[in-house]
């Protein structure tokens, strides 16, 4: 499969493979390249550099639903929850995405039990 980036989950934000300075991956995540990409409105810029689209949806949907669970996630099961979800939504704007699965984790199935 041609990989449009593959995204790794580390502690805190993604790393383009090739450059996680020796870390070993955890979860690799290969986006398939023929999927269309959100694209941030304005640069997202950490340490001086713009981040690729990607790594742009990655940071916005964790900041969302970490801000959103008010802090009370594990990281590492937030980066797991993140690369499952960036798979079927590279093409939705993060934090719309981050709100859908806060509410649908929150979502309770009744029991009728008669």
């Amino acid at each position: 499969m041609d990989c449009a980036i593959t995204i790794v989950s580390g502690f805190g934000t993604p790393q383009r493979s090739g450059a996680d300075k020796g870390a070993i991956p955890k979860r690799p995540l290969c986006l398939p390249s023929h999927l269309p990409m959100w694209t941030p409105d304005k640069p997202i810029i950490i340490a001086g550099s713009a981040l690729p689209p990607a790594e742009a949806w990655w940071h916005e949907f964790r900041s969302a639903f970490y801000d959103r669970s008010q802090g009370a996630v594990d990281r590492e099961w937030l980066d797991a929850f993140t690369a499952a979800l960036y798979a079927v939504n590279a093409d939705q704007d993060p934090r719309k995405a981050a709100e859908v699965a806060f509410l649908t984790l929150h979502f309770e199935f009744s029991s009728d039990e008669n």
